[in-house]
């Protein structure tokens, strides 16, 4: 009679591949702040007022820290709440 073993994964082995593979979709994001230079880069860009070296630079750190895009979009309404008065 032969007999069959079944290989069980380690869990953890089967969570360190998941990470692995998808570590970019579920890595936790950063609740923390923008640095106040950061802040004045987005008012700047919600004006328009970055050169094109600098916009691609706060775009990019947006892209990493998307939490931080809410900051630009009310940026950008104040700015026209401003003009609109």
């Amino acid at each position: 009679m032969i007999q069959r073993r079944m290989f069980m994964p380690n869990p953890f082995e089967i969570l360190a591949g998941f990470l692995d593979r998808y570590s970019d979709d579920v890595e936790g994001r950063s609740l923390e702040e923008p640095s106040s230079e950061l802040k004045l880069k987005l008012q700047q860009l919600a004006r328009g007022s970055l050169s094109e070296a600098q916009r691609d630079e706060v775009i990019l750190i947006l892209k990493r820290n998307p939490q931080w895009v809410s900051i630009l979009a009310s940026e950008a309404k104040a700015m026209r709440a401003g003009r609109e008065k």
